[in-house]
């Protein structure tokens, strides 16, 4: 392909970091390797976004977060996070349940949520079902994460509608008929949702991993850790935005503008990674990829 003042345009990866793009110049990258198969050895003393070392046959490469390198929450701990909050909101109906079953009981007050978009895991789902951009974050481009979710709904529905006829059949003194009720979603509506709240867990630890695009620039290599790969695309010399309000000591050497879609994509700057010499970078947009 011809661009840039006629030499030829340089490909670029195409990686997402936190919902947004960045690239990297492919004629850099040597490989990708899969996060979660690989063994890092902390190192004591380097910065934040250091991950640690690793060997890579018979070769020590530095794993660098990227995520960490803009000041993110690496995708590990927001990983930690997804989990900790799905495990939270199945606690919530278990002892929903639980609440009904005691005012079966002894006519314990139940005053909890009866209407399923207003608990906090209907408020979140909805959200979440509601916006495509979130629902990708999430599920990181993941058919089969998508699909567990938009299971959730008829369960969710069910277990909650179940509370007005609890409270009428009580109300007119028929609680063995309630009881039944409470034992039903027990067995099907709470078992369902326990059921997808596992999955999910386990379809979140592993697609929110992140992978290793291994670079190397003038014969030294390292690890960048990003969400994902997406592709890899050509920019014509007018897709390149000037970065002259970029600071030169920052993680970003320009943009390139997507002509599908008209996303800003961030070019890393490989000279900021540990073990890279520092390079100032050439103010000429037709640069901007071509100099790193």
């Amino acid at each position: 392909m011809i661009g840039m003042n006629g030499a030829g345009a340089d490909p670029l990866l195409i990686c997402k970091v936190g919902g947004e793009s960045y690239a990297i110049r492919v004629d850099c990258v040597l490989e990708l390797l899969a996060l979660q198969k690989l063994t890092i050895t902390p190192l004591p003393g380097m910065p934040s976004h250091v991950e640690g070392m690793i060997n890579l046959r018979g070769q020590t490469l530095c794993i660098q977060n990227v995520r960490k390198m803009f000041g993110l929450t690496s995708l590990r701990d927001e990983s930690t996070e997804i989990i900790q909050m799905l495990d939270d909101r199945e606690h919530d109906h278990i002892q929903w349940l639980k609440a009904l079953e005691a005012f079966v009981h002894d006519g314990t007050e139940f005053n909890l949520a009866t209407d399923p978009h207003q608990c906090k895991f209907g408020k979140w789902y909805d959200q979440l079902m509601a916006d495509p951009i979130e629902m990708n974050r999430f599920a990181r481009d993941q058919l089969a994460l998508v699909d567990t979710m938009g299971r959730f709904d008829a369960p969710h529905r069910r277990i909650h509608e179940i509370a007005d006829k609890v409270l009428a059949l009580v109300a007119k003194g028929n609680c063995k008929e309630a009881k039944q009720v409470v034992n039903q979603a027990k067995t099907n509506e709470l078992r369902e949702l326990k059921d997808l709240f596992a999955s999910v867990r386990q379809l979140v630890e592993r697609f929110h991993i992140g992978v290793v695009v291994v670079v190397e620039r003038d014969g030294v290599r390292a690890g960048l850790v990003v969400d994902s790969v997406c592709d890899v695309k050509e920019f014509q010399d007018d897709n390149y935005l000037p970065h002259s309000l970029l600071k030169d000591d920052g993680w970003v050497q320009g943009f390139v503008q997507d002509e599908e879609t008209h996303d800003l994509i961030q070019v890393i700057r490989l000279d900021m990674v540990s073990g890279f010499t520092p390079e100032r970078p050439k103010p000429q947009v037709s640069e901007l990829v071509s100099t790193t």
